[in-house]
């Protein structure tokens, strides 16, 4: 399955939406769920919802094979931490998605520690998700030894 999440922001995110919905009528996606938000295009050609609790959406995260999602931390964190093979489409702010670029920050920071693939345009969609079959995202490192000592010096030098 292939989960796609615009994220809870007011603006809509209707650019990539729109393109997940004509590749899924062109036949080239299948199996597509998408958590649409505010956006004020409404698919036709795969399911959808507005929005889902927390408990769903790590539902739909931990069930997917593909994520397709905007660049926002907390969305990134929990594909990461779940290990899952991600496409960020960053909003924009020339696409009044967003109010600033911040999310081209995260995705490129990611992307390069080969966390998630970075898509820049979204006519590149279709050609990332055939990328992502070959992807193997790295496992997120659990450094709770060092977080251990940090506050365990913090502890003692109180």
């Amino acid at each position: 399955m292939i989960f796609v999440s615009v994220g809870t922001m007011f603006e809509s995110f209707d650019r990539l939406i729109k393109e997940v919905d004509r590749l899924a009528a062109k036949g080239t996606i299948k199996d597509v769920f998408a958590q649409i938000g505010y956006s004020k295009y409404k698919p036709q050609f795969i399911k959808h919802t507005r929005f889902l609790d927390y408990k769903d959406y790590l539902h739909k995260i931990k069930k997917s094979d593909l994520i397709i999602t905007q660049g926002g931390v907390g969305t990134l964190k929990d594909c990461i931490n779940n290990n899952k093979k991600t496409i960020v489409v960053p909003r924009l702010k020339k696409y009044k998605e967003c109010i600033n670029n911040h999310q081209i920050e995260a995705a490129k920071y990611l992307s390069i520690n080969k966390k998630v693939l970075w898509l820049k345009e979204i006519k590149q969609l279709e050609q990332l998700i055939e990328d992502s079959k070959r992807f193997t995202p790295q496992k997120p490192i659990k450094n709770t030894k060092n977080i251990i000592e940090t506050i365990n010096k913090f502890i003692n030098n109180f």
